[in-house]
């Protein structure tokens, strides 16, 4: 939320990797409750393999739950 708000003002995209479904219904709810949704752009799949077929310019990746594979997922991102 707090990055959404962040890159708001600048029209930037925050991209949300989750896997779990009642995970992603309930932060889309969040998202349009709190007028972000524009700001952010939820991509169901494992974050391993998202990463790997990445084609958007970004500038930071933020991972937060897949710890076990932290280093994995910033080998697999090298754009």
């Amino acid at each position: 939320m707090w990055l959404a708000s962040a890159v708001e003002e600048n029209q930037g995209k925050v991209y949300t990797v989750e896997l779990a479904k009642p995970k992603i219904d309930m932060a889309a709810k969040t998202f349009k409750d709190s007028d972000l949704e524009n700001s952010v752009q939820q991509i169901e799949g494992n974050v391993s393999a998202v990463l790997n077929n990445w084609d958007k310019q970004i500038d930071m990746v933020f991972l937060d739950a897949d710890k076990m594979n932290y280093l994995s997922a910033s080998i697999l991102y090298r754009h």
